[in-house]
């Protein structure tokens, strides 16, 4: 329980993969052990600008939850503090932007935490579901191999209908065409 006991943790270990400076882990001790909180991050850039967003992923591409392939925590910058992950294996539908097909493993900041009994969401971002299908903004962990969502709740966009997937996946066309590097 000790080592989520911090409001801020300096810096995400991995930073590269949101783009964050900084980590604030939500609810109190006594309310996160056994349930389920929040950590929300402070991101280097306006990770709504789908432009920044692209530019700063290198892959975008529509894809389908298989299962989850595992769980696993990272380190951060604050000693002793480790930030749930999950991973998850991923049928890529189509590629937007980056080389990537057949089945992937995307990695997803947040999940259980076997120590407190509880459950990490990122910016409140639900953990993925098996069988739903949802376009994706990754970069490659280039330790690990697997692809991680660079902004929690902007970056895994959940497909509900044939209509919003076709509106999401134009809306990224366009952001990819137009993509801006974030400084």
């Amino acid at each position: 329980m000790g080592r989520l006991r911090i409001a801020v943790a300096a810096a995400l270990a991995a930073a590269f993969t949101i783009g964050a400076g900084a980590l604030v882990l939500g609810g109190t001790d006594e309310e996160r052990e056994g349930g389920t909180y929040s950590a929300e991050a402070f991101f280097a850039f306006d990770v709504r600008d789908k432009r920044k967003l692209t530019g700063f992923a290198e892959h975008v591409f529509l894809g389908r939850v298989v299962e989850k392939a595992g769980s696993e925590g990272k380190g951060t910058t604050n000693p002793g503090t480790v930030m749930p992950q999950t991973q998850f294996r991923v049928e890529v539908l189509r590629a937007l932007k980056g080389e990537v097909g057949g089945e992937v493993v995307v990695n997803q900041e947040g999940g259980y935490d076997p120590e407190d009994k509880s459950t990490m969401l990122m910016e409140g971002d639900p953990l993925l579901e098996p069988g739903k299908t949802y376009l994706f903004t990754t970069k490659r962990d280039p330790r690990k191999g697997w692809l991680s969502i660079v902004a929690p709740g902007y970056a895994n966009v959940v497909i509900t209908s044939p209509e919003q997937g076709k509106r999401v996946v134009g809306e990224f066309e366009e952001a990819i065409r137009h993509q801006v590097v974030p400084k």
